[in-house]
């Protein structure tokens, strides 16, 4: 790779990291959704929220397997000869 390629990729990587970093901030401010108030100063539990929000969490079951790690070769594993 020649100089100008090296500088356009860590360009573009550095561009890309930098943009996962700021998407929800820069979503945010150009959204037309208003905030959500439905909370009204309460927390889940009860008692004052004072500074806090609701955070709604999206989760999978998953059930737990066997992991298995077995290797098929058909024919004869032969040790390296030489080196």
């Amino acid at each position: 790779m020649n100089r100008n390629t090296k500088i356009t990729l860590f360009a573009v990587i550095g561009l890309l990291i930098l943009g996962m970093a700021f998407f929800p901030k820069i979503r945010s401010i150009f959204s037309t959704e208003k905030p959500q108030t439905e909370n009204r100063g309460r927390s889940p539990r009860g008692g004052s929220g004072a500074g806090r929000e609701q955070l709604s969490v999206t989760a999978m079951i998953i059930q737990p397997q066997v992991l298995r790690s077995d290797l098929y070769c058909p024919g004869r594993i032969v040790a390296g000869r030489g080196g």
